[in-house]
């Protein structure tokens, strides 16, 4: 089942050797008593996943009830900022996601918040950086949810374009041709459409076979996901302007694509980008947009299937 979920959060289509996550996770899962109870709840929460069931097993119950009795027994030690509990709590975060819990998964989620600012912040775990993006993603998870704001704001999109330099990648000025309305955006909002469009000429390039570390690809869902939340947070008022908030709820929408799947089922459902996207379309958009309306409707249907698929109602 591990080798399963990292193929499809790091997609072999997009990504180099898994090797590296492969021998992290399986380090990080039996580190100790709390990273086994983790590990396990999550295996038997996956596989039900992959199986298509919605039912939560037994044994994954189990072992989250033993998960969240050694995270509380810690709490009054100094093991309460540990790594590892850490990961666990943010684990608990994302359990209660999936089960669409939100006042247990917003419990965990404040205490997460409350131990990385007792830590010093996100940059005292810079000796973990895979640690620190899991909790970044986990946060932006949070946000595509619930309409907050990110609270472990992180944008590497300058170190992704030095790698890809380092690695003789850089996207042509002239791979694709921008939408007349680009010039006119908000520039928070081009500058996320242009770095998205610079990855994507890369892995629509046939003669390059691009494929990124998968790290960095974990980097780039968090960096625009994360400069999509903090340009206008999911549970605002649509921007003023429809073209901008057109591009903008696509491009919420373009991250979950790159969000673990398996077939048509989602592992995480995200209702108010639903929501969005449905005002988008309502809202309209002027003729000479038509290109654009067209890409979010697409988005809006690569959606709404996957969640129709899992007997999710989009009506």
């Amino acid at each position: 089942v591990l080798g399963l979920a990292i193929e499809y959060i790091y997609p072999p289509r997009l990504c180099r050797s898994l090797n590296k996550p492969r021998s992290y996770w399986a380090q990080v899962f039996f580190e100790d008593e709390l990273s086994v109870h983790c590990a396990i709840s999550l295996m038997s929460s996956l596989d039900s996943f992959f199986s298509g069931s919605e039912y939560l097993p037994p044994k994954a119950v189990h072992h989250l009830g033993c998960a969240v009795n050694l995270v509380n027994l810690r709490l009054g030690t100094a093991e309460a900022l540990s790594d590892s509990n850490l990961a666990a709590v943010n684990f608990l975060v994302v359990h209660h996601l999936v089960r669409e819990e939100h006042e247990q998964a917003q419990v965990h989620y404040r205490g997460l918040q409350k131990m990385v600012e007792l830590r010093g912040g996100m940059a005292r775990l810079a000796h973990d950086d895979v640690l620190a993006l899991k909790l970044c993603k986990t946060d932006l998870d949070y946000a595509l949810h619930y309409g907050t704001p990110v609270t472990f704001y992180r944008d590497r999109m300058i170190s992704i374009y030095q790698a890809l330099l380092a690695d003789g990648f850089f996207p042509s000025k002239n791979a694709t041709t921008p939408p007349s309305s680009l010039h006119e955006l908000d520039p928070s909002v081009r500058q996320i459409f242009q770095n998205v469009t610079n990855m994507c000429s890369l892995f629509n390039n046939t003669k390059l076979n691009f494929r990124l570390d998968p790290q960095l690809l974990q980097e780039f869902v968090v960096s625009v996901g994360h400069a999509v939340i903090h340009t206008h947070p999911l549970s605002d008022l649509p921007l003023k302007n429809k073209v901008d908030g057109a591009y903008h709820i696509g491009l919420a929408a373009f991250v979950i694509t790159l969000i673990l799947q398996f077939g048509r089922h989602r592992y995480l459902r995200y209702n108010l980008l639903g929501s969005c996207l449905k005002d988008v379309i309502a809202r309209g958009l002027d003729e000479k947009d038509d290109g654009l309306m067209l890409w979010v409707m697409f988005l809006g249907v690569y959606r709404w299937s996957a969640e129709a698929s899992a007997s999710v109602s989009v009506d």
